[in-house]
Formats: C-alpha cells, sequence, structure tokens
C-alpha cells in the first residue's frame, strides 16, 4: 500500500549503453545485443583450440610419436574440460554470461535486451529481454519499449529520455476520478489490456525436470560429482555410487520441497470472481482477472451463492460512490474492519496519495463485510445496487500482488554456502595443497611411477578438504530445525535464517497487539462531562458498523466505548439506555494518525420528560490524543496536562473528549454541515473529560521476556503508544529489554516496566511543546524548524529534566545513569542531526514511531554489527520484520474466524452430543436405566418418546427435565463419547469385542489422540493467505503470544551448535583423509572398496543423528559460538588432530616393522588385506567413532548423547562392531571387510592408545569451552562503550 513517489534522477555520468533511471529500485539499465552463436566468446576460441589440437593429434599419430600423441590427447581433454566450465559459467554467473553471449549497443533500435543492475538489497542483477509493444490511443499508434523485471514493467520514456516504472493512474485529481465513466469502447478497452495487461499475478510452478537441472547444475554439486569421477578413476566403484546416490537423492528431495512449496503458494491465492463492469455504455459481468486499469465496477457485500464465496475485492479500486465495511486482515494482518468511504466530499483538486487516502481505497484481496450504496449519488448507476469503484491498479502492481512479489523475491536471503564455510574450505586447503606437494615431489623421483595416477592422486587430496557432504549435512540439520518448528506451528519461509536465531542479540518487540491484547477495557471517565455528556461522545463519535447479523464491527476501542454507555447503536443513530436521547450522525471526518484525532456532526434529539419539552440541537463532537485535542480547546483546565500523564503513567490509554454545541446559522444538515471545513468545525471545542482505557499484558509475554532476558538477550519495545505507558511495561527491576512501539512515550514507558525492559529512572526524549501539538505539526503557523533548546530529556513524573545536547559523549552519559525513551518526533529531529546511529542503540523504548521509523531502528542496529529479532503483527511492523535478521510474525484469527470456528465448534459438540443422546436412549430403552439401586423398566418404543416423560407408561416414576439422578446419568452418558479421541474410543472398542490390549496398541491410541488434538487447535488458527504481512516475514507463528520467539531461539541456537559441531567434525575427518592420501597412500597403505563404503554410510548416519538433536526446554544463560572463527574452535580442532595424527603414524611403524617386506603393496597397486592395512583401517575407524562422540555438543542446547537415542546407538553399535573385529570375535567377520589377524601385543597398544586418546580429546575439547566460552552482548547499550567512559571519568578526575 506504500506507494513509491517518483524522483527526477539527478545528472551522472553514463557509460556507454546505459540509459538514465528513474527509480529507486534499479542502479542502471544497459541495453545490449545478442552476438551470433559462432561469435560468442565461449564458443569460437574453444572452436579454435579443438581444430589445433585435433590436428596435433592427427599429426603426431601419422608419424607414431606416441609420447608427443599423448600429450596432444591430454590437452584435447583440457579443451574439453574447459569449455565444460565456461559453459558452466554462464549459469553461475551473470555477468561471466554477459561478457561472452552480448555486446553493449547504444541505440534502442540495435538492442535485443536490457542488463538490469538493481539497487544494494533489492535482488540479483538480470539479463531480460527487450519487449517492444504497440499501443493504439485512439487512432494515434506508439511503440513502447520496456522489460520485465521482478514482476514489474519498466518503460523508457522518450520525453524524459530515462526508464521509469509504468505510471498506473494513482497521481489524478479526485475531480479527474469522479468524471471517469469507463472504457467508453472496446478499442479504449483493448488498448488499456496493451499496456497494463490482465488483472492476474501467477506463482509459476516448473516442472520437476526444470528445478532439478538447476540443482545439478549448481557449483557445489558439479564439484561433488567430479569429486565421484575422481574416486571411481580410483577404483572405488561401491563407494563412488553410494556417494552420488545420496548426492542426487538429496538433491532430488529439494526439488520436492520446493515444488510443494511454490504449489502450496499457488494455492492459496485468493481466487478471482465475476464482477459487474462498465464497459461501451452498459453493465456486463466478466472475470475478475479480466479487470482492467480504468473500469468502472460494481462492488457490494459477500453473496452466498451454490458455492457459498465471499466477495474479494478483485482490484485495488478507488470508492467513488458508497460506502464499504471491509476486512482487510489479509494485507494488514489485523483484525478490526475498516471503513471506506467514497471521494464524494473531498477537494475535487487534491490529488490522490495512495497512503494518506486509503480509507477511500479498496485493496485487492480485502474482503467486503457489508456495504451502502449510493444509486442517488453516484452518476452511473450501479445494477445490483452495489458502490461503484473505479480500478487504479491490477496484477502484481495491486498490494496484494506486491506483497506476492516479496515472497518470491525476498531479498538477503541467506544461503548454505556462506562465507564461514568458505574460509573454513581456504583453512582447510593449506594442508591439503602441502600434503599434494608432498605426493607430488616424491612421486616425481620415482621414474617408474605412472603419472596419470600421479596427478589423479594429488587432485584427490586437494579435493578431498572440502567434503561433498558438507552442503548436504547442513541442509539437513536446517531442514531437522524447520520439521521442529512446524510442530510448534512456527512456519519459515527462508530456512537458512534459522542459525541466525541462535546468534539473536537483540530482540525487539511491538507493544499493541503482541505483548498486550488488542481488546481494551474502558476503566473510567474523569472530567466535567462525566455522564450524559461524555456517553454522548463515545457513543457517537466512533465509526462502527452493524453486519446484518447483528454484529458490531470496527475499533476495539471504539467498541469498548460504545459497550461501556449502554447504549444502542444502528444505522447511523444511537440511543441511550432509557430510550430519552436519540443521536443521529449527520457526517465524521474519519480519525487519521497524522492528525491523531477523530470528530463528528451528531443531530440529538431528547425526548419529553415531565415538565421537560422534547428538543433537538446540532452538537460537535470530537476524541482525540490529549495534546492534540488541547490545541483545539477554546479553555484548557490548569490541571489538564497533570491528570491525563498520570493515567499514562499507570499504563492506561488515554483519550480526550470534547464538543461544542453549533449555532443555529450552522445548522442545515443538507448542506452547511457537511460542507463546513474540518478546521472550522473542531474549533473553540469544549474539554468533557478523558476516557481511561487499559490494555492488558498477555498472559505469556512477561515470561517470554523474562526467559530472553535470563538467556543473555537484550530486549526493546517499538510501539505507537504514550512513552510513559511504554516504559512502564517494559521494566523489571533487574533485567533488561528494548521496546518499540507507535504509542505515545508516556504509554510505552509502562508498558516497558511490565516486561523487564527498563529497569532504572527513564528519561523521554521529546519536544518541549510536544504535548501542545506543535511537535505533530499542528502548529498554525505551519512548518517549524526545531533547535536543540526545544529537546530535552525528562523523566515521567517531570522530576527530572536534562537539557539535550548535540553530543555523543554526553549522551552516552546519560545512558550510563538512565533508561533512555524516544519519542518519535525526538527520533526524527536525532535523523536530521545524524546523530540516531549513534543514539539508537543506547535506548530501550522507541514510542510513538511510524513504520519507517521501525525499520530504520532495525536497520541502524544491523549496521551497528547487532543480530537483531523483530516481533510484530500487523503491516506497519512489516518493514521492521523485512529489516531483521530473524523477523517473527505472530498470526491471530481475526473476529470473523473466531465466530466461524465458535461456530463450527458448537455445531460440531451439538451433533455429538445428539448422536450421544440418540445412542445413550436406544440403549436405555433396551435394557432399562438403575436409578438409586433400582431397575427401571425399559423406555417404551412409541414415536416422540422422550426423557421428559414417564418411564413406566403411567406416571408413577416421572423423570423431571431438571438435572435429577436419572438425566444427569443421562447427560454423562452423552457427553463421554464427545469427550473420547479417535484412539481412546478404538480402544474401548476394542475391549468391548473382548480383545487384548498391547502397549503398542495404547501407544497407537495416544497418537492418534495427539494428532486429532493438533488438528483441532489448528482450527483455531487462520491459514496463510497471499498478502499476509506474515508472509514478508521469515519467521510466522500460529499464536496470539511471543513464546513462539523463545522456541524460535532454542532451535535457532540447537541448528547453530549443530552446525558448529559439523565443521569440526568434518574439518578432523578431511585432514585425515588428506594425510591418508599422501603420506599413507606413497607407503601403499590403502582401503578396500568395501571399508571406504563402511566408513561413508556410518558417517552419514552419524552426521543424520547430530541433525535430529532436539532443544533444551529452557533458554540457557550460556550462549553458544556465533562463528567457528574463535580459538575455543581452533585450537580443539588442532589439538585433536595432532593426537589423531599422532595415533595414526605410531601404529603404522608399529605394524609394518612386523610385516613381512613381502606383504608390503607399491602405491599404485590394487588392495590386498595386509597388517599395515587393517591396522590403520582399525585405527581410522576408531577416530571416527570418537570424533564424533567427543565433539557432539548437548546441554545446555541440547539433548544430550543418551538422550539422542540415534547419536546414541550409532556410537555403540559402531563401537561394538569395532570391537568384533578388532578381538575377530566372529570368525570370517574380519575377512569379509579385508582385514587379517592382529598380533596380540599390537591389539592391546591399538586398544589401550586408542582409550587414552579418546580420553585426552575429550579432556581438550571440555577445557577449551570452559577457557573460551562464547561472548555475552551488553545489558545495556551503553555497555559497549564502557572503556571510553572510563578513560573520559578517568581524565575528568
Amino acid at each position: 500500500m506504500k506507494e513509491m513517489a517518483i524522483e527526477v534522477e539527478k545528472p551522472k555520468s553514463l557509460k556507454k549503453g546505459q540509459l538514465a533511471v528513474n527509480s529507486k529500485e534499479l542502479e542502471s539499465v544497459t541495453i545490449v545485443k545478442y552476438r551470433d552463436i559462432l561469435l560468442r566468446h565461449d564458443i569460437w576460441p574453444f572452436l579454435v583450440l579443438y581444430f589445433a589440437s585435433i590436428s596435433t593429434i592427427a599429426y603426431f599419430g601419422g608419424r607414431f610419436q606416441w609420447f608427443e600423441f599423448t600429450i596432444a590427447c591430454y590437452a584435447l581433454g583440457v579443451c574439453a574440460l574447459l569449455h565444460i566450465l565456461a559453459f558452466l559459467f554462464t549459469h553461475w554467473n551473470i555477468y561471466f554470461k554477459l561478457f561472452v553471449s552480448t555486446s553493449t549497443v547504444i541505440n534502442l533500435e540495435e538492442g535485443d535486451a536490457f542488463f538490469v543492475q538493481p539497487t544494494k538489497y533489492v535482488g540479483a542483477p538480470e539479463l531480460v529481454s527487450l519487449e517492444r509493444r504497440t499501443l493504439r490511443e485512439g487512432l494515434q499508434e506508439n511503440t513502447e519499449v520496456g522489460f520485465e523485471f521482478r514482476k514489474q514493467r519498466y518503460v523508457f520514456n522518450t520525453q524524459m529520455q530515462h526508464v521509469e516504472k509504468l505510471r498506473y493512474p494513482v497521481r489524478e485529481t479526485f475531480e479527474s476520478y469522479a468524471k471517469m465513466t469507463g472504457h467508453g469502447t472496446e478499442q479504449k478497452a483493448l488498448a488499456a489490456h496493451d499496456k497494463y495487461g490482465l488483472n492476474k499475478f501467477e506463482v509459476p510452478v516448473p516442472p520437476f525436470a526444470e528445478l532439478l537441472k538447476e540443482h545439478l547444475m549448481a557449483p557445489f554439486f558439479v564439484f561433488q560429482v567430479f569429486c565421484v569421477f575422481l574416486w571411481m578413476l580410483d577404483d572405488y566403484w561401491y563407494y563412488s555410487l553410494f556417494t552420488l546416490f545420496m548426492l542426487v537423492s538429496f538433491e532430488c528431495t529439494i526439488v520436492n520441497q520446493r515444488l510443494r512449496s511454490l504449489k502450496e503458494l499457488r494455492s492459496m491465492q485468493t481466487p478471482k470472481q465475476d464482477v459487474q463492469v462498465y464497459r461501451s455504455g452498459k453493465w456486463q459481468q466478466i472475470p475478475g482477472e479480466g479487470l482492467l486499469v480504468g473500469d468502472l465496477i460494481s462492488i457490494g457485500r459477500p453473496t452466498l451463492g451454490a458455492n457459498g464465496e465471499e466477495k474479494v475485492v478483485p482490484a485495488d479500486c478507488l470508492l467513488l460512490a458508497g460506502t464499504c465495511i471491509v476486512e482487510e486482515a489479509v494485507l494488514t494482518g489485523e483484525s478490526t474492519p475498516q471503513w471506506k468511504v467514497s471521494i464524494a466530499d473531498l477537494d475535487p483538486r487534491t490529488q490522490l496519495n495512495m497512503k494518506q487516502d486509503k480509507n477511500h481505497i479498496l485493496f485487492s484481496g480485502t474482503r467486503i463485510l457489508q456495504h451502502t450504496g449510493a444509486n442517488n449519488a453516484a452518476k452511473i448507476r450501479t445494477p445490483d445496487g452495489g458502490c461503484l469503484a473505479v480500478t487504479v491498479r491490477t496484477g502484481f502492481e495491486t498490494s496484494q500482488g506486491q506483497l506476492m512479489r516479496t515472497i518470491l523475491f525476498s531479498s538477503d536471503r541467506v544461503t548454505a554456502n556462506s562465507l564461514e564455510a568458505g574460509v573454513f574450505i581456504l583453512f582447510l586447503m593449506c594442508f591439503a595443497i602441502a600434503a599434494a606437494y608432498y605426493v607430488l615431489k616424491n612421486g616425481l623421483q620415482d621414474p617408474s611411477r605412472d603419472r596419470f595416477k600421479l596427478v589423479l592422486n594429488c587432485i584427490m587430496i586437494i579435493t578431498s578438504v572440502i567434503p561433498p557432504e558438507l552442503p548436504m549435512e547442513l541442509s539437513m540439520a536446517v531442514n531437522a530445525s524447520l520439521i521442529s518448528l512446524i510442530k510448534k506451528r512456527i512456519f519459515c519461509t527462508e530456512p537458512f535464517r534459522i542459525p541466525y536465531a541462535g546468534k539473536v542479540e537483540v530482540c525487539c518487540f511491538d507493544k499493541t497487539g503482541t505483548l498486550t491484547s488488542d481488546h481494551l477495557l474502558l476503566e473510567e471517565v474523569v472530567g466535567p462531562g462525566k455522564g450524559d455528556m461524555s456517553d454522548l461522545i463515545m457513543a457517537t463519535c466512533q465509526s462502527l458498523v452493524q453486519l446484518e447479523g447483528g454484529d458490531m464491527v470496527g475499533d476495539p476501542l471504539e467498541k469498548a466505548s460504545l459497550e461501556a454507555t449502554g447504549w444502542s447503536y444502528s444505522n447511523d443513530t444511537a440511543t441511550s439506555t432509557d430510550k430519552s436521547r436519540t443521536a443521529n450522525i449527520i457526517h465524521r471526518h474519519h480519525f487519521n494518525s497524522n492528525v491523531k484525532r477523530m470528530s463528528a456532526v451528531v443531530h440529538v434529539k431528547v425526548a419529553s420528560n415531565g415538565s421537560k419539552a422534547a428538543s433537538s440541537s446540532y452538537v460537535a463532537v470530537m476524541k482525540g490524543a490529549p495534546e492534540v485535542v488541547k490545541q483545539l480547546l477554546s479553555d484548557v483546565p490548569p490541571n489538564y496536562d497533570s491528570l491525563y500523564k498520570s493515567y499514562a503513567a499507570q499504563g492506561a490509554r488515554v483519550i480526550a473528549l470534547a464538543s461544542r454545541k453549533l449555532p443555529e446559522a450552522e445548522t442545515d444538515p443538507s448542506a452547511s454541515l457537511k460542507s463546513m471545513l474540518r478546521e472550522d468545525l473542531e474549533s473553540e471545542m469544549t474539554w468533557e473529560g478523558f476516557a481511561v482505557f487499559q490494555c492488558p499484558l498477555k498472559d505469556d509475554s512477561e515470561p517470554a521476556l523474562k526467559e530472553l532476558v535470563d538467556s543473555s538477550h537484550q530486549l526493546m519495545m517499538i510501539t505507537g503508544d504514550a512513552p510513559l505507558t511504554a516504559c512502564f511495561a517494559a521494566s523489571k527491576q533487574g533485567n533488561h529489554l528494548i521496546m518499540i512501539t507507535w504509542d505515545a512515550p508516556p504509554t510505552a514507558c509502562f508498558a516497558a516496566s511490565k516486561v523487564h525492559i527498563v529497569t532504572r529512572e527513564v528519561l523521554v526524549l521529546s519536544h518541549k511543546e510536544e504535548e501542545t501539538g506543535h511537535a505533530h505539526g499542528l502548529g498554525k503557523a505551519g512548518p517549524r524548524v526545531h533547535t536543540d533548546s526545544e529537546y530535552q530529556w525528562i523523566s515521567p513524573d517531570e522530576g527530572t529534566v536534562l537539557p539535550f545536547v548535540r553530543s555523543q559523549l554526553d549522551i552516552l552519559r546519560i545512558a550510563s545513569h538512565y533508561d533512555l525513551a524516544l519519542s518519535g518526533e525526538a527520533l526524527s529531529y536525532l535523523e536530521s542531526l545524524g546523530l540516531a546511529t549513534g543514539v539508537i542503540p543506547l535506548c530501550q523504548v522507541f514510542a510513538r514511531v511510524s513504520p519507517e521509523q521501525k525499520e530504520l531502528v532495525l536497520v541502524t542496529l544491523k549496521a551497528a554489527g547487532r543480530v537483531t529479532m523483530m516481533c510484530g503483527d500487523g503491516t506497519n511492523d512489516v518493514g521492521g520484520l523485512k529489516a531483521a535478521h530473524v523477523g517473527v510474525a505472530l498470526l491471530c484469527a481475526t473476529e470473523a474466524q473466531e465466530k466461524i470456528i465458535k461456530q463450527k465448534k458448537a455445531e460440531k459438540e451439538a451433533r455429538d452430543a445428539a448422536k450421544a443422546s440418540k445412542d445413550a436412549a436406544k440403549a436405555s430403552t433396551a435394557q432399562g436405566t438403575k436409578v438409586g439401586g433400582v431397575m427401571l423398566p425399559p423406555l417404551p418404543d412409541a414415536p416422540g418418546n422422550s426423557t421428559s416423560q414417564s418411564v413406566a407408561g403411567n406416571g408413577d416414576i416421572p423423570i423431571p427435565e431438571a438435572p435429577g439422578p436419572l438425566s444427569a446419568a443421562i447427560a454423562g452418558k452423552a457427553t463421554e463419547p464427545a469427550k473420547m479421541g479417535k484412539g481412546t474410543l478404538m480402544l474401548e472398542q476394542a475391549k468391548a469385542s473382548g480383545k487384548t490390549i498391547t502397549p503398542a496398541m495404547e501407544k497407537w491410541a495416544k497418537w492418534m489422540d495427539d494428532m486429532e488434538a493438533e488438528a483441532m487447535a489448528a482450527e483455531g488458527m487462520p491459514m496463510l493467505k497471499p498478502g499476509d504481512a506474515s508472509m514478508a516475514s521469515p519467521f510466522t507463528a500460529k499464536a496470539s503470544g511471543v513464546m513462539p520467539c523463545t522456541d524460535i531461539i532454542k532451535q535457532g541456537r540447537c541448528t547453530l551448535v549443530t552446525t558448529v559441531q559439523m565443521f569440526k567434525i568434518l574439518g578432523l575427518l578431511c585432514l585425515s583423509t588428506a594425510y591418508a592420501l599422501s603420506v599413507m597412500y606413497l607407503e601403499g597403505v590403502k582401503l578396500s572398496d568395501t571399508q571406504a563404503t563402511l566408513n561413508g554410510i556410518l558417517s552419514a548416519g552419524m552426521f543424520f543423528c547430530i541433525s535430529m538433536a532436539k532443544p533444551l526446554q529452557k533458554l540457557s544463560p550460556t550462549r553458544p559460538h556465533s562463528s567457528i572463527f574463535n580459538p575455543y574452535f581452533f585450537l580443539s580442532l588442532l589439538g585433536q588432530f595432532a593426537v589423531q595424527l599422532s595415533l595414526l603414524m605410531y601404529m603404522y611403524n608399529l605394524a609394518l616393522k612386523e610385516m613381512p617386506a613381502e606383504d608390503r603393496l607399491p602405491s599404485e597397486g590394487e588392495f590386498k588385506p595386509n597388517l599395515v592395512n587393517s591396522v590403520c583401517y582399525l585405527v581410522e575407524l576408531g577416530v571416527q567413532l570418537t570424533t564424533f562422540g567427543v565433539n557432539y555438543v548437548g546441554h545446555p542446547f541440547n539433548s544430550s548423547i543418551r538422550e539422542n537415542r540415534g547419536m546414541y546407538f550409532c556410537l555403540l553399535y559402531g563401537s561394538i562392531f569395532l570391537t568384533l573385529i578388532t578381538f575377530d570375535v566372529i570368525p570370517g567377520l574380519s575377512y569379509t571387510f579385508g582385514l587379517v589377524p592382529i598380533p596380540n601385543h599390537i591389539r592391546a597398544q591399538l586398544v589401550g592408545l586408542s582409550l587414552g586418546a579418546f580420553s585426552f580429546n575429550f579432556f581438550l575439547e571440555h577445557t577449551m569451552r570452559n577457557m573460551f566460552p562464547a561472548s555475552k552482548p551488553p545489558i545495556k547499550g551503553y555497555m559497549i562503550y564502557s572503556k571510553q567512559l572510563k578513560s573520559v571519568k578517568s581524565k575528568s578526575e
């Protein structure tokens, strides 16, 4: 719903072929022309090389010069390999593809495509087709040159000579919209179709083969296949085929997941319904996808036809006549319906602003709850009594389409191929290169050694440090976490953000609807107008609408106000409880967040009462923020500020009430009242009092944030409430959190104090005149230039006041003694001074902030190097949710959904009770009923018989209607089956039939009951839909509270720890492999194909079990290491490798001395069992088991090895197998795996030294963990600058 402003591009030097760009999303656009196939840089050079190589081969082959012939064949193979790499690079790198396949041209006439470079964080550059379209406007035909980039249309403006986004009619004057008559001819409709296209946004679902091809051509997979090919050349067929099978199976699984996600996303699209459109001078019904920009449509309330469809707005439309009540939950995530009014009463010369005039716009995907047609006021009468609207945006340009694009093209995605993995591989590469150099140097000294095998072995050594299973293992860990989160009803659209959750340092929370309930309660009304006048204002100054079913929908605050007055309301008429007064609403000036107030004109009629005659009058009523209403009062009471601030400091939401009796000259309801300017109507108002509302905290807010604080997290609140209220809710002595909100500073401070965010005395930076409304642009003198002297640091009780000084050091000193809160106005001022980046990390509460400021706070924290989480529930949180490393959207059921859920549950309970009652009645009829030890005769089998009739049929023993013994017994039988789960019911039926109940049956029954309970719980939550604010967030929790944030962090820590230990285990195994392939390979030590395959299977199984580790139920104060680059990781890694290498070298030398010389194998010979090979394999298998056992990380983050049953049994059975083949317990088993009997003295040393190595590595690993724990983030922002504060303090002393 946010319209991007079109700014004139500043002149700048353009490179050859570049076009000027007028778009915030694009950095540059370059015209390119595709080269002919033979002139491509990845074709003609290789044709030359192929011709030269083949000619050389033919030349030397004809002369029987075989050495030169062999070299030429190798050269041909290298050319083919380079050609394959060049082809793959055209898929891997867009710049390489641009270089080899295109050339830059100057003229658009010569171009075939555009190279589009987006701005930072918007996406990756693309090569898109240049499209030429012929547009018809009347008798003229114009050629439009443009392209489509990320589902948006860009065109070249021939007049301005720049590229811009296709302009939709969203900036016309209201007069222009009012004069629109739709597309009068088919030619005009066709022209609109050619320019804007149809009203549809499709999610393409590519075929399985296409997606699989994309995955199989990924750089990592190509490298993995190359490694498998090398192993095949070394005759490891079983191991190679097993590895290849695992890799392809994993990629197929990932492709299936992507396809399933795309299909689910496509299925969630709101279906386009038929709509009435005015074209060619008549109304006609067309499919919603056929809607065009400029169409006049008739839109109305839900129509329940044969399919029971509800009326959904098909596109973004401007309301020309009539009013609508719309549920925008699919766009905003908020359940409060919105009232949409026509533009009839607006200044016709004003231009439409999609952001400020959203009360007049029906957004695509929203649902019409109710409407009031306006055929009398409409220029064109609608055929079905609906509202008249004009379509202004269609397809992906609608608000729903824009959020769909956010889902499809989410920026800054996190992937498994991270920089951290690359640097770690480079570290391991140093060891591999050294080992390969050693092999190459020694191999070249032996003239009899096969050079091909030598080079092959060196390449295998280098590639061994990049384990083929690395991306697969990391993805397994992430996918396991994804499944665990889904079980907790937490959905993730970017799975590789899960490890980021384990690194979170700062957690930011919205207040209203997130930490607190959005159901307000009117606590009291204070002021001179308490009673009749305050009730009148609260009952009439509102935008509530009563639906046809009788339900009242609208703002929760207004609903609470109306309920508290006791007045009834229907059809813009409010009636007092005693029916003595009625008030008809003549005109409304709706609430606007810019002016923070609402007003209305009402016609009040008072009935005659004894001596009092009937009377009527017109009254202007108003409500709004106290500091804003104060500016519009004719007389301000002396205790005005202190009174409302005292309630705000206690966490209340305070609304000021005011009224003014309109003079007789202004009481013409037909013209003068509706045409009266808002400024005139709202002047010289009389204060009637304050309405004090309470917004209670949700049950899980305090315990969830307490757990986050205790686990070393800094938290913030970002809200729209008053700072006083927010700070109170955020504080709790001894804990430290931060909150971001749109409330006013007093309200925000109160809320912050309740959830452990502020812990010390709070100072709020705000404008000195903020309470008068000047700071919000309400001063009559127009825009003002603020100065430092106009701002001050002030405590909620105004007991402490400090001047604002434009000095980072001064602000740092204040932050070291007080908790800080910023109002939105102060934040804007700090941003204008360039101080926002330094002050934001020092604050705990941000109050009265806009959605853009929420995003600013998160972006600033990220720029400061903090890992952030943002939790919110509405569309005003989308900017913050996207900017944070971990965005968590709470998805709650809307009012309509809650009503449907309750209705479905009631119907199900009624059906179950009726069925059970019928079954019980049949049972009692057949067998009789026992009451008080007396067996009653069966009920007579007669029509109309009921339990309220005489059981014996003669009236001797009646069964009463009230709950007596018999009716209670029948009621008990009736309700019991309804409460049984399917599993329990299955057990009861099995018992009744005389079957024996086994533990397996009980376990199965419990599982069925749990699944049924989860399904019932799922009915209480809404489904994700396209356009949900939650869909723009990486994480979406189907919950009303913030407890899912702790679950995400627990799972994130679990995944992070699992990832780090996988890096270490893979590093140790790869270093051992590099040594085995180098030094030991030269000595003829090899593994058999069976041994290599067994090790691969065992390694894959244990990695899988590691990925299945579960997080603990409670977050630990100890934090996991966020990166592998720390002393603990590398000291433990190198120390363990040194121990393992020493063990392997010692046992190799010991076995070599005992083995006869004739058993030694040449380095290039085939594998044959001997003593050295057997001892080295046993050592390597033992090293593999101890590496997994020692480096497994359990408490305080994950389940321990014994709790991780899969890992426990893998290690247990692996150790048993190792023992069996070491001691040759089972004859023939060792021979099957290519082993020979081990002498007793070697076996004894092998076992003893292996146990010693395990013990030492276990001690080393835990010692390093304790010596180098992960650092904890500061509990207050100022603590980052503690050294600077100490130095300043020492200098001052």
